[in-house]
Formats: C-alpha cells, sequence, structure tokens
C-alpha cells in the first residue's frame, strides 16, 4: 500500500494503543490493530468469558469460558501477531485508575458499549488531551465518532450537557445482531489506524450511523458545544 509503505509500517511498530473494553467492539478493534502490526496495544476488562458472548465476541472459543476477557484477549492478539506487546489489564477504567490506564498510549479506542464507560473515557481523553474513538451499538446498528480533545467536538457535544449516563444505559435494548458489532469495531480501528499513520480524513466533527437492517451508512455533523461541560466549544472546528 503505497499511501502505508514501510514508513507507515514501521510507525505503527512504534505507536501504543488503549482498548477498554474487550467485547463485542473490541475484539474486531484489537484483532486489527494487532494484525495491521500496532506494537503494544493495552487491552482492559474486569469481565469473564461467558457462552452468551461467543456469538460477537470473536477474541474468545468455547474452551475459554470462565477466563479472564483480558488474559484471553492477550493470548489471541499475540497468536495474530507475535511482535505486538499486550498488555492485559483485568479491572474496570474508572476516574479513579485512569491516569494509569492512559499512560504513554497514543489513542484510546472506547469500546464499553455502555454509557457510563463512554463518559469516564471521554472524561480522562479530555483532561490527558488524548484521542479517542467512540463507539455505540443498537440492536441492529451502530455509531461511530474520533475525537480530539480541545481541537473538535466532543460527546458531551453529542449526547448534551443534561445527559445522565446511568440512565442511557438503563434503557439500553437488547442485542445486538451478531455481526454488527465486527462493522462497528473494525471502523474504530480504520480511525486509529489512520491517525496513527497521519492518512486520510478522520470522523471529526461528525457522527458516522451504521444501520444493518437497511445495509446504509450515513454521517451526520456534530457541533462543538459552548455550552459543553467537558470541552466549552473547544477552538473552531477543524477538518482532519
Amino acid at each position: 500500500m503505497p499511501r502505508v509503505g514501510e514508513q507507515g509500517q514501521s510507525a505503527l511498530l512504534n505507536r501504543r494503543v488503549l482498548v477498554v473494553g474487550a467485547g463485542g467492539l473490541g475484539s474486531p478493534a484489537a484483532m486489527y490493530l494487532a494484525a495491521a502490526g500496532v506494537g503494544f496495544l493495552r487491552i482492559i476488562d474486569p469481565d469473564s468469558v461467558e457462552l452468551s458472548n461467543l456469538q460477537r465476541q470473536l477474541l474468545y472459543r468455547t474452551k475459554d469460558i470462565g477466563e479472564s476477557k483480558a488474559a484471553c484477549a492477550r493470548a489471541t492478539l499475540t497468536a495474530i501477531n507475535p511482535d505486538v506487546t499486550v498488555e492485559a489489564l483485568t479491572m474496570r477504567f474508572t476516574p479513579e485508575n485512569a491516569c494509569d490506564c492512559l499512560q504513554d498510549v497514543d489513542f484510546v479506542i472506547e469500546a464499553t458499549d455502555s454509557a457510563v464507560g463512554t463518559f469516564a473515557v471521554a472524561g480522562a481523553c479530555h483532561d490527558a488531551r488524548l484521542p479517542y474513538c467512540y463507539g455505540g451499538l443498537t440492536e441492529f446498528g451502530g455509531q461511530v465518532m474520533t475525537v480530539l480533545p480541545g481541537r473538535t467536538a466532543c460527546i458531551r457535544c453529542l449526547f448534551g450537557s443534561d445527559v445522565q449516563p446511568a440512565a442511557i444505559d438503563a434503557e439500553s435494548p437488547p442485542g445486538p445482531l451478531s455481526p454488527v458489532p465486527g462493522i462497528v469495531g473494525s471502523t474504530q480501528a480504520a480511525e486509529a489506524v489512520k491517525f496513527l499513520i497521519g492518512i486520510g480524513t478522520l470522523l471529526v466533527n461528525r457522527l458516522l450511523i451504521v444501520d444493518a437492517l437497511g445495509m446504509s451508512f450515513r454521517t451526520v455533523p456534530v457541533r462543538p458545544s459552548a455550552d459543553c461541560p467537558v470541552c466549552g466549544g473547544c477552538s473552531p472546528a477543524i477538518s482532519v
């Protein structure tokens, strides 16, 4: 790939990505990042593998049921690419441990599929000025947006300043259809790779909406909000 080349591949080998959540979104995102040659992956997930996970969480096999997701993810990812260093953390990402989780990484994949988790990651990344890619799921679709803290619209700009994350989680629909997390998670991985080697146009100031039932993809603009409690409207919107 001329637009990647040896220089781009070398850049990936020297970059570090944090994947928060090793479930339906984190599985494809982490697998594609490992296959692409990102040199260091930090995987955070407090849970164990369950039978119900297997239809959408491709990092795991039947033999892994009951085992730590983070540890199993490390084994799978190093099998995909032995040159990738994978750090597995069996813990939940919280504001209290955020500094340690974010230490020395270049990009964050927000793959919790939980509003509480999303807002925790977004707030910590804003404080650390670390770019991240948000992914969310519905029964038959999903959405993706990349945020460059202090430069582009953030998650609070998207959802509004008054929204309560716990209330969103309480109303979350069942699902998703098993292939949908693969579409969303692989898009998040693509955003990470583009950022790490500096190519293409990122999903900033716009939300990608995936509808698997109609098999349609569309983007809607997201403007930085002057009333945003996280970014305060940031600087003027930019094209990246």
